[in-house]
């Protein structure tokens, strides 16, 4: 009677209409498979899926005890924000393995020595190998379940001068470098205003390169604060100082390779000359300090943001 009653349950999970960030799978083991509170076969049982049941999940795993491949969030149903096994599941949401689904891009980190490949797949040609803790930005994802990639979820990034795809399974959200980005909400002051030649509810950019920070406001009130790399003072040899000075935004560009240093950045905003700011997580691991050829190198989190709430025109106030 119970085992009746437990399917009986199983069955009346709603149908629901699945996110376009998640993926469908359904169970593939004839067994069920259980549905536990945490990512861990120790962690206690909510209830259970029968074969071939489908759920929606998020598309990346958790790593945890007694999951050879990791663990999938549920995201709808009955028994949401649990765990199953992805194991014993298939994907059954996927497009084409040439077709490319369109998501809003985001930031992801390594978590291992990583290939990147020619195509979402595991036997395509390698273009070159990701360090563990670079950051990327994620413009695309493919499913694709027969592709060699451990939860049939890839990523496609541009790394210098090479546009690929990674395995998402070997992938985080977010970026190593976020630790040298700040969130405040304090408006600028009337006195401060003044002496940076900005009004109180205007969007600006303000880069302190004594302190080696940056600070952007939206609207005059600040958004957040960033740590910077900047030009060397003129007493170094060979150095480029980031000029002080009241500039604007004159130009705007995504996705720039430096070819003569062999470097890409997603996101570049010239304010004076060939000065500008620009992430530099492709080959910096750390912010404060002064290295650059005068640009405003930043994390890749803060650049994003400032990105996208700039326009060619916006004030950028550089002073020591």
């Amino acid at each position: 009677m119970k085992k009746l009653l437990f399917i009986f349950i199983i069955l009346l999970v709603p149908i629901t209409c699945f996110a376009s960030d998640d993926i469908e799978v359904s169970v593939s083991t004839k067994k069920g498979l259980y549905v536990r509170s945490s990512a861990s076969t120790k962690s206690s049982i909510v209830g259970g899926l029968v074969y071939e049941k489908e759920v929606s999940v998020l598309p990346n795993t958790y790593e945890g005890y007694g999951c050879r491949d990791g663990f999938y969030k549920i995201t709808s149903g009955v028994y949401k924000n649990n765990y199953i096994c992805s194991t014993y599941t298939k994907v059954i949401s996927r497009v084409d393995e040439d077709t490319l689904e369109e998501f809003n891009e985001k930031i992801i980190s390594v978590n291992t020595p990583l290939n990147l490949r020619e195509k979402p797949n595991k036997n395509s040609n390698k273009l070159t190998t990701l360090s563990k803790g670079k950051n990327y930005v994620a413009t695309e994802r493919v499913y694709d379940n027969n592709s060699g990639c451990k939860n049939n979820v890839w990523y496609k990034i541009q790394v210098n001068e090479y546009s690929g795809y990674v395995c998402s399974y070997y992938v985080k959200d977010g970026a190593s470098t976020d630790k040298y980005v700040y969130s405040c909400n304090d408006r600028v002051s009337e006195s401060k205003a003044n002496e940076l030649g900005v009004n109180t509810d205007e969007t600006f950019v303000e880069v302190d390169t004594t302190e080696q920070l940056l600070t952007f406001y939206i609207d005059g009130i600040c958004h957040l604060k960033a740590s910077t790399v900047t030009g060397k003072e003129d007493k170094d040899r060979d150095a480029i100082e980031t000029i002080p000075g009241n500039f604007r935004i004159t130009e705007m560009v995504r996705n720039k390779y430096f070819k003569s240093s062999n470097v890409y950045s997603n996101y570049w905003m010239r304010f004076n000359l060939g000065m500008g700011l620009h992430d530099a997580d492709n080959w910096r691991s750390k912010f404060g300090y002064k290295a650059s050829h005068g640009c405003v190198n930043l994390p890749l989190s803060a650049t994003k943001i400032i990105y996208d709430n700039v326009s060619v025109g916006t004030k950028v106030i550089v002073h020591k």
